[in-house]
């Protein structure tokens, strides 16, 4: 779900229309563990999607993965507004 989508009902909702949040909703993306970050970003692109579940052989769920994640891994390191100059890394 985007939050675009989100503001569309919200406008919906103000005019009193009915609506279904299933109708925005959209089928999870899973990434199996140990997929190169190439072939993650190519998923990613085919789904339209940034996020992603990791899952193991089993289908555990084992992680998230973002596109900023696989941005970072292919590219190095990106600074955005949530991300500040000098900041330790834990």
């Amino acid at each position: 779900m985007h939050a675009k989508e989100l503001l569309r009902l919200k406008g919906s909702a103000k005019k009193k229309k009915p609506f279904a949040i299933k109708a925005i909703l959209r089928r999870p993306t899973f990434v199996s563990e140990g997929r190169n970050a190439l072939s993650v970003l190519l998923q990613f692109q085919k789904r339209n999607t940034h996020i992603g579940i990791i899952v193991d052989d089993q289908g555990k769920t084992v992680g998230i993965v973002t596109l900023e994640d696989i941005l970072e891994e292919l590219f190095g390191d990106i600074m955005d507004e949530t991300d500040r100059e000098g900041k330790d890394d834990v």
